[in-house]
């Protein structure tokens, strides 16, 4: 059974990762996801960064900066990969 989480990103392109025990309230996780100078700036803010929770696992899936996919542990915040589109990154 994985702890139930609320996740968010912040900064300009989703450059940090923080979830939350949903129960308690209590910081589990803050990753920073990309150094805050390299961001995508759009409009609306919430374009181009995602994150999506595995069903198997405790992994979470995130987008950010509307070209980079990263594979983060949900329990650790260890990064498992990370994926930037070649064009793009």
């Amino acid at each position: 059974m994985y702890l139930v989480v609320i996740a968010t990103l912040s900064g300009d392109g989703g450059a940090t990762l923080r979830t939350f025990n949903a129960i308690s309230g209590e910081m589990v996780i803050e990753k920073k996801l990309h150094p805050f100078e390299i961001r995508a700036l759009v409009d609306p803010v919430n374009v181009g960064k995602d994150v999506v929770f595995s069903r198997s696992s405790a992994d979470m899936y995130v987008l950010t900066n509307g070209h980079t996919v990263s594979v983060i542990n949900g329990e650790t915040g260890e990064l498992k990969w990370r994926w930037t589109s070649p064009d793009q990154g």
